[in-house]
C-alpha cells in the first residue's frame, strides 16, 4: 500500500488532520531557536528558491541529484504553503474574534505556527509572511547556506555547520514539526484556543512526511549523503520524541496551582467531548482510571511502549509503570509529579539511545505490527487519539513490509482492510471503539 494513493478515505483523513496547526505565544521563537543561534541570520523568502534552474522547475529533473521542482511541489501541493491563508477563512476569523484578537493574520499568537514568523530585524526584502510555513520555515534562514548548498559536491556536514537545518535527522525533524503540531514551552496549544474553535492536533512524523507530500527521493545519492533510517525507524524515533515532548509539556504545566492536573489541552479531548449515546468505555487490566475521569493523551507514550515490547521488554515494563503512575497522579493526585515525569523522561531517553544502535529489521517490524493489531483486537484503543496513532502506525509499517517482505507481496485484501481502519476514523465525533476492534480482528486474520 502506498500512503499517497491508497484510497480516498485515507487521503481525506490525512489531509484534514495535516492542516491542523497549533497557535503559539509570540513569534516563532521555537523555530528560530531550533534553526540557529546566529542572530544575524536572515530569512530571505521562498522566491530565492523559485528559479527554474534551482527548485522551481515545472517538471522533475532526471539529470540532477535533486528533483528541482521542490518549490512547485510545496507551493501547489503542500498544506504548509496555505497555513497563512487559513487565518483569513471564516473559521480563522471566528477563532480570532473569540480570543479577542482584532485579526488572526496580524496576531503573533496565530502567526507563530501559521507562518514563518521571525523577528522583523531578520526578514529580508523578499520575505513575506503570507507564504505560510515556507522553505526556510523548515530548512532555516537562507542567508547562511543559499550559495553553498547548490554546489554539487559540497559536504553536507559543512552545510549543517553553516545553518542548513538537518531535516534528514528524524529527531531534529520531529522536534521542528512538533514545535507546532504538538507545541512546546515557547508556543503551546491551550484549552482556551481549542475552545475558541481551533481543531484538535494530530501528528505522526513518518506518515506526515509522506503526505506532505515528500519532495525528495531516497535514492543512492541521498543515502550516500544522509544515510536515512528506514520508515519504521523514522516512525519509532518520531513517536519517542513526541512522547518526550508530551512529558516536557506536562512538566512545564505542573505549576497549575488550582488543580491536580496540567493544562486541559494535554488531555484526550474525547474523554469529555463525545456523544453519550455511544458507550466508549471498557475496562482494561491494571488501568488506574475509572469511567468519567479525565485521561491524559498518552498516545505517543503507548506507541513507544508497543515498540519497546519488541526491542527491549524490560524497558517497556518500566515505561508502563511510569505511565500508570502519571495517570494516578493526574486522576487521583497520588504521587509527586516531578519524580514521575523525571522517571518517564529517563525511560524515554534510554529508548532514544537504544534506537541509535538498533536496526529494525523485517522481523522486528512484523512483531511491532502484531503488537499494535493485538492492542486493537483486545479493545485497548478506546480513545480517538490512541486509535489514530495506531492506525497510522499500522498503515505505515504494513506499507514498508509490503515493499520489503515477500510474505506480504501485493496483498490487495490487506490494503482494503487498512482503508477500513481509516474509515472508522473518518468522523472523530462518531468514533466507535467496537467497530475499530472488529476491523482489527479482520486485519489480524489477514496477516496470519
Amino acid at each position: 500500500m502506498n500512503c499517497k494513493n491508497s484510497g480516498e478515505v485515507i487521503s481525506v483523513f490525512l489531509f484534514s488532520i495535516f492542516l491542523i496547526l497549533v497557535c503559539g505565544n509570540v513569534q516563532s521563537r521555537s523555530i528560530t531557536q531550533l534553526h540557529t543561534t546566529d542572530k544575524a541570520a536572515m530569512y530571505i523568502g521562498s522566491a530565492s528558491c523559485a528559479s527554474s534552474t534551482c527548485h522551481g522547475a515545472g517538471e522533475e529533473s532526471t539529470k540532477r541529484n535533486v528533483r528541482q521542482n521542490e518549490f512547485n511541489t510545496w507551493y501547489h501541493e503542500d498544506p504548509h504553503s496555505r497555513a497563512f491563508d487559513a487565518l483569513k477563512t471564516e473559521r480563522g476569523k471566528r477563532i480570532a474574534q473569540n480570543l479577542g484578537f482584532k485579526d488572526a493574520a496580524s496576531s503573533d499568537t496565530c502567526l507563530s505556527c501559521h507562518s514563518t514568523n521571525v523577528e522583523l530585524s531578520r526578514r529580508g526584502p523578499s520575505f513575506n509572511l503570507s507564504e505560510g510555513i515556507s522553505c526556510e520555515g523548515c530548512h532555516g534562514p537562507g542567508s547562511l547556506w543559499l550559495k553553498t548548498h547548490s554546489e554539487r559536491n559540497y559536504p553536507s556536514d559543512k552545510l549543517k555547520e553553516q545553518g542548513l537545518y538537518q531535516t534528514s535527522s528524524p529527531i531534529k525533524r520531529s522536534k521542528l514539526c512538533l514545535s507546532c503540531h504538538l507545541g512546546d514551552k515557547e508556543q503551546q496549544i491551550t484549552h482556551k484556543i481549542m475552545a475558541a474553535g481551533h481543531p484538535r492536533l494530530v501528528f505522526e512524523l513518518a506518515t506526515f512526511t509522506e503526505t506532505q507530500p515528500r519532495h525528495f527521493d531516497v535514492d543512492s545519492d541521498y543515502i550516500a549523503r544522509k544515510s536515512p533510517p528506514s520508515p519504521v525507524k523514522i516512525w519509532a524515533l518520531g513517536q519517542i520524541q513526541s512522547a518526550i515532548q508530551t512529558v516536557d509539556l506536562i512538566k512545564d504545566n505542573s505549576g497549575s496551582r488550582d488543580s491536580l492536573f496540567p493544562e486541559l489541552a494535554m488531555f484526550d479531548c474525547h474523554t469529555c467531548h463525545h456523544s453519550s449515546k455511544n458507550i466508549r468505555w471498557n475496562k482494561i487490566t491494571n488501568d488506574p482510571l475509572t469511567p468519567g475521569q479525565l485521561k491524559l493523551n498518552d498516545s505517543s507514550l503507548m506507541m513507544t511502549k508497543y515498540l519497546l515490547e519488541v526491542i527491549k521488554p524490560d524497558l517497556a515494563r518500566e515505561l508502563m509503570k511510569s505511565i500508570r503512575l502519571l495517570h494516578k497522579k493526574t486522576s487521583h493526585g497520588e504521587g509527586e509529579l516531578t519524580k514521575i515525569t523525571n522517571r518517564l523522561s529517563s525511560n524515554l531517553h534510554e529508548a532514544v539511545d537504544l534506537l541509535s544502535v538498533v536496526t529494525l529489521e523485517i522481523n522486528s517490524a512484523r512483531e511491532i505490527l502484531d503488537k499494535l493489531v493485538q492492542a486493537g483486537r483486545k479493545g485497548h484503543l478506546r480513545d480517538v487519539s490512541g486509535a489514530e496513532q495506531a492506525v497510522m502506525s499500522i498503515a505505515l509499517i504494513t506499507t514498508d513490509l509490503i515493499e520489503r517482505d515477500e510474505k506480504y507481496g501485493t496483498n490487495v485484501e490487506l490494503n482494503k482492510l487498512i482503508d477500513q481502519l481509516y474509515g472508522v476514523l473518518t468522523d472523530e465525533n462518531s468514533f466507535r471503539p467496537d467497530r475499530l476492534q472488529e476491523k482489527m480482528r479482520n486485519l489480524r486474520t489477514s496477516l496470519r
